[in-house]
């Protein structure tokens, strides 16, 4: 009995997340505690080329680790401009795993920005693939975002919240965001070589992060902290790049 009872539960699951995916417009994965992605659902979309379907660097650019039960709804955005959704499943008894919903973005992105993106991860060959995911994803402003993970929060976890719960926990989602991308992901090799001559240049910041060398990361962020006095814009100009969360 416990077996059918569990077959059909993930089944609704399933056909929830179909009937949201469709409804916004955007792409959903299920994320198990342990990390598996039990299925997704990208309809005619495509995933983000800068990343390469890099599932950790995926999860380390929304400050997630799928084995933390989250209490509440996030709304996190990424350093390419993309804004998620996660909604946990279950409770911390029986934590199942996490949705996540989207990409959208805050606002339509002019050819500059995507641009820049392209120079700041060196994905010259693949300008065309870029330019077509950003112009297919939906523009979703914030505040509907709020809502849209309030219905979500509501519809898996029969729990109505406020909006003020899903604002909290994306402010603070930023703050592990950075911690998990200044302390998660590992190599230092090359560092001397990404940095040296500039360690506060922005670009090659991005690349150092594209590449996963936290450990190069965490020598330009205590170098940021030590000058932090002597060279306030720098510092800000870095930051905001890792975060993108202030957009």
């Amino acid at each position: 009995m416990k077996n059918k009872e569990g077959a059909k539960h993930k089944m609704d699951l399933k056909r929830q997340c179909q009937l949201i995916a469709e409804l916004f417009d955007m792409s959903i994965f299920f994320v198990s505690s342990t990390g598996e992605v039990i299925f997704e659902m990208l309809g005619d979309r495509i995933l983000n080329p800068l990343y390469s379907n890099d599932k950790q660097f995926f999860f380390t650019l929304l400050g997630f680790n799928p084995s933390v039960f989250r209490e509440s709804p996030s709304v996190v955005r990424t350093m390419f401009f993309e804004n998620y959704i996660l909604i946990r499943i279950g409770n911390e008894v029986h934590y199942e795993g996490t949705i996540i919903l989207g990409p959208s973005l805050p606002f339509t992105l002019n050819e500059y920005k995507i641009t820049g993106l392209i120079n700041d991860i060196h994905l010259f060959a693949n300008r065309e693939q870029v330019f077509h995911y950003y112009q297919s994803i939906p523009v979703v402003p914030h505040e509907k975002l709020i809502n849209i993970a309030i219905l979500m929060n509501q519809m898996f976890n029969q729990e109505l919240i406020e909006a003020d719960a899903v604002v909290q926990d994306y402010l603070r989602d930023m703050q592990i965001k950075e911690k998990n991308i200044l302390e998660s992901i590992h190599s230092p090799k090359n560092y001397d070589e990404a940095a040296h001559h500039n360690p506060l240049d922005e670009k090659k910041l991005l690349t150092i992060v594209k590449e996963g060398k936290i450990e190069a990361l965490k020598h330009l962020h205590n170098l940021v902290m030590k000058t932090r006095a002597s060279c306030p814009n720098q510092v800000i100009s870095v930051l905001k790049r890792i975060l993108a969360s202030s957009v």
